[in-house]
């Protein structure tokens, strides 16, 4: 059955039951996603293909947005004409319009709540989350603690054999090494205390 032998309550009911289809998958994309607990980086293997079926949801949401435009035309064009009825039947076709006008309205909400919650999953997919964070400050504390260890080898293998009885002391108000990687570590473990909110 071609689209133009459809009623018009079929071609709605066909435009929602797709907008069913797409809410469900932006939905799991969601589940997934915040199951995972991490958003996708630019270094993971799924990156290009969690934004590339991202990318594909919204000309399907523009698509029946765009449908529903048309529908909402038709019954505007059906509320002018009910004034050419005779007035002993205009009563039912006016009550007609009045409950397509009320079910388009329902699906073209449906439309904008799906397109908020696809916008609300691209935010998710670029959001760091805590896990995240503390990923990112593990590892800025590992790379600091093995950059200090160099430092000090380092100076120790510079060092004059005469000034080898007693450490260096670093300048007053300067921040030693160990003191830096401790701050860190604190850091850390209150993060991890901390309530996760992703």
């Amino acid at each position: 059955m071609g689209e133009e032998q459809l009623s018009w309550g079929q071609r709605l009911n066909m435009i929602e039951a797709a907008l069913d289809s797409l809410h469900h998958a932006i939905n799991d994309e969601l589940i997934k996603l915040t199951a995972k607990g991490r958003t996708p980086q630019v270094n993971d293997m799924g990156y290009a293909d969690f934004w590339r079926r991202i990318g594909r949801f919204g000309p399907r949401i523009e698509m029946a947005s765009n449908q529903l435009k048309s529908m909402e035309h038709s019954v505007d064009l059906r509320r002018q004409s009910a004034w050419n009825v005779p007035r002993e039947q205009r009563y039912p076709v006016k009550q007609s319009i009045r409950d397509q006008d009320h079910r388009l309205r329902q699906v073209q909400a449906k439309a904008k709540r799906i397109e908020t919650t696809l916008e609300a999953l691209k935010q998710r997919g670029m959001t760091p989350t805590t896990a995240d964070l503390l990923s990112g400050i593990q590892s800025l504390t590992k790379n600091f603690e093995s950059f200090a260890g160099e430092l000090e080898t380092q100076a120790l293998v510079e060092q004059p054999v005469e000034t080898m009885v007693a450490p260096k002391v670093p300048p007053t108000g300067a921040p030693s090494i160990g003191s830096l990687v401790m701050i860190l570590t604190v850091i850390v473990t209150a993060l991890r205390k901390g309530p996760k909110k992703d």
